[in-house]
């Protein structure tokens, strides 16, 4: 196991003598705190929702979210702004809680009951966010302990100079941590600009995906298609022109519902991306 992720938070049970108070939430305290500690300890990353009463008259987070060694995730929308109901930290010791912060407000997922697209809140959907980037981000450097791979996010996240109790450390930038090891560059077009992508979310069975593309120059541009496992499942080309462009891509009818990374490929060999929603 090298990575769990929980959605679960709790501070009251059945039998209310068992509840907890604030002062338990010190990040080693509960059991579950206490067991996700000795988890990480043995090497194991663990993601937890901040939990989503932010709002109600708790506001806090709850246990393991409180966990020391937990990388506890609250929830912003796609613009990066805070869901008001994502719970508020620190635990009861002051530590930063929550650490980081994804998207878990109005945001794209698969109904588990029919397999269609669907938004919902909660930041049951941001940390599952952060444990997928997270084991790409461990896939790709190997070498880290789970204690440097968590630093690691916290340090290359938007506000870690200045953290606070909503989002902690604030949204991570995995590509940005990728680079500080390993000193890649990664260059994005300077003359291809997508200006809008519709319909998105786009039917299976539509005609045609209609993309506005401005460009500096005439060129050739290379669209790829890439799905929730990294794989390329379409290819294409199309020319435009120095300016607006307007480009219709045909064809889509055998792509699975999902949400894919499209990448678009200019002359010069590098790289703008948009994220296209399929559903049937």
């Amino acid at each position: 196991m090298d990575i769990i992720n929980t959605s679960l938070g709790y501070t009251t049970f059945d039998d209310s003598t068992q509840n907890h108070t604030f002062a338990d939430l010190d990040g080693n305290t509960t059991v579950i705190a206490r067991g996700s500690n000795i988890a990480a300890s043995k090497g194991i990353l663990l993601c937890s929702s901040a939990g989503n009463y932010g709002e109600g008259s708790w506001g806090r987070i709850g246990t393991p979210a409180d966990a020391s060694n937990v990388l506890t995730i609250a929830a912003v929308d796609s613009l990066g702004i805070r869901a008001g109901f994502s719970s508020r930290g620190p635990n009861a010791s002051g530590e930063v809680k929550p650490n980081v912060a994804s998207v878990g407000h109005n945001c794209y997922l698969v109904a588990p009951w029919d397999g269609t697209i669907i938004r919902a809140n909660g930041t049951s959907f941001s940390a599952p966010m952060i444990s997928g980037m997270a084991a790409c981000l461990w896939q790709a450097l190997p070498q880290l302990s789970q204690y440097e791979l968590r630093n690691l996010i916290q340090e290359n996240s938007s506000q870690f100079a200045q953290p606070d109790s909503l989002i902690g450390y604030g949204i991570p930038d995995f590509f940005k941590a990728y680079q500080s090891i390993t000193g890649i560059t990664y260059k994005l077009s300077e003359d291809l600009n997508i200006l809008n992508l519709y319909p998105n979310p786009f039917a299976s069975g539509a005609s045609e995906l209609q993309i506005m593309v401005s460009s500096n120059v005439k060129q050739t541009i290379e669209l790829t298609f890439i799905d929730a496992l990294g794989k390329i499942v379409h290819q294409t080309q199309f020319v435009v022109d120095s300016g607006k462009n307007k480009v219709s891509i045909s064809n889509l009818t055998n792509l699975s519902s999902s949400v894919y990374r499209l990448r678009f490929k200019d002359e010069k060999g590098s790289f703008y991306y948009q994220s296209l929603v399929i559903h049937n």
